[in-house]
């Protein structure tokens, strides 16, 4: 997973340092030969998922890893994060997954928990 930026108050994620970090996922050979994705957070957020898919890696978003849009709007809510995500993809010739791809992209089988109780538990 490749991420741009972190939490914080004033840190934004930059277009540039994914392009950084997919740059040395691409001289490692694995952006051709391993399934990849990458989550960013602040207002750089879209426009680097964007990038993502545009150049075939999976993407994250969650609404909190950017509470405002990138022109410093509060998001509304989870749902219209990922619905932005998927036009994104859509206008980009790539279809969004559903839950069996979620599960393929995990390493789930098919029909079993994406998240496994600890035991114990």
């Amino acid at each position: 997973m490749l991420v741009a930026g972190r939490h914080s108050a004033t840190l934004d994620s930059d277009p540039a340092e994914f392009d950084t970090l997919h740059q040395a996922l691409v001289g490692t050979g694995l952006a051709a030969a391993a399934m990849w994705m990458t989550c960013a957070f602040g207002r750089g957020e879209m426009a680097i998922l964007e990038r993502s898919i545009a150049l075939g890696g999976h993407v994250r978003v969650r609404f909190e890893n950017a509470i405002t849009d990138a022109e410093g709007r509060p998001a509304r809510d989870n749902a219209r994060r990922v619905a932005m995500v998927a036009a994104i993809a859509r206008r980009l010739g790539r279809e969004p997954g559903g839950r069996e791809v979620a599960r393929h992209v995990l390493g789930q089988r098919a029909g079993g928990a994406l998240l496994h109780r600890a035991s114990g538990a």
